[in-house]
């Protein structure tokens, strides 16, 4: 459905739209759907995404890319590796129990720069947000298979004022 506050489609039909776009050098905004990105991006929130800039992505960084199912995702970069010339990503769902792979940059689409929840919009350049996407790619590394573990670490850090606006 098309509005003039939005457009609604199919994930095949945003996968396309949304390549275009970034591919245009257009920044696009929508609704997150889904928890494997939780708690650092949750359902419901609205995120940008920006061009990726191949050179600039880092570990801890969120991207948006599309798996070998076809599947349009937002995940973090857990790790890089040089490839030849190329530095291919390794890219997981903060909550997710497997990595989606490596990817080389030709299929790294767009990248998160920030987003808005209840109202407030967070930048993903802000330092406290790097830590926390970092330490997110850090247990991801470490500990695969533990999310629940981290998740109650995020609890704890949640009542820290510092952290209580990214976590809350």
């Amino acid at each position: 459905m098309i509005t003039k506050e939005n457009l609604s489609c199919d994930t095949q039909a945003f996968s396309a739209v949304a390549i275009d776009l970034l591919g245009a050098g257009k920044t696009l905004r929508f609704t997150a759907k889904g928890d494997s990105m939780d708690p650092l991006i949750r359902d419901g929130d609205t995120l940008f995404l920006a061009p990726a800039n191949l050179s600039r992505i880092k570990f801890g960084d969120v991207v948006f890319f599309v798996n070998s199912e076809g599947m349009p995702l937002i995940h973090r970069v857990i790790k890089t590796q040089k490839r030849g010339k190329e530095r291919w990503l390794l890219i997981r769902g903060d909550r997710g129990n497997r990595v989606d792979g490596y990817f080389p940059p030709v299929e790294v689409f767009g990248q998160v720069i920030a987003f808005e929840r209840a109202g407030l919009q967070i930048r993903a350049d802000q330092p406290v947000y790097r830590f926390l996407g970092r330490l997110a790619a850090w247990r991801s590394r470490a500990f695969p298979t533990s999310p629940r573990f981290f998740s109650f670490i995020y609890q704890w850090m949640k009542r820290i004022p510092t952290f209580k606006h990214y976590l809350s």
